[in-house]
């Protein structure tokens, strides 16, 4: 199956065009796949707003990676990722533009909720298997 990831990544207009002229990787077209295939896409003034759901691995790894030519052209971006399971690592990178008029940009929100459909899978589990072992030891104390 493989590591996912949630992905958001805030950058300016001058940021987006930048990763989208990005030709340093060895498909050239793939981080072009990656930024045209966003589940968030918003624009804010001159800032920009996108995120990616289920991402691989390797998705995530070229965007990090693509942050340092973010901040050689001294643009301003943040970028959370977010793993499967919230016990997964966490990355949040930013960068604030000492030259640029836009230099401080918002951190995404997270919100950690409860997964329901799990926990009532788990607790049935629970109950189905603990009557199995409460009747097994009625049976052992008959014997």
């Amino acid at each position: 199956m493989g590591h996912k990831s949630q992905i958001r990544l805030i950058t300016t207009k001058e940021g987006l065009s930048v990763l989208k002229g990005l030709n340093v990787f060895i498909n050239d077209d793939f981080l072009q796949t990656v930024l045209k295939n966003t589940q968030v896409n918003k624009t804010f003034g001159d800032v920009i707003y996108l995120g990616w759901n289920d991402v691989n691995l390797s998705k995530e790894r070229l965007l990090t990676d693509a942050m340092l030519d973010l901040e050689e052209k001294d643009i301003s971006y943040t970028l959370s990722v977010i793993g499967e399971n919230s016990g997964e690592e966490e990355i949040n990178l930013h960068y604030e533009s000492k030259t640029k008029d836009i230099k401080e940009l918002p951190f995404p929100s997270i919100i950690y909720t409860f997964d329901e459909k799990d926990m009532e899978e788990q607790l049935q589990y629970y109950e189905k298997h603990s009557k199995d072992n409460t009747k097994q030891m009625e049976e052992l104390e008959y014997e």
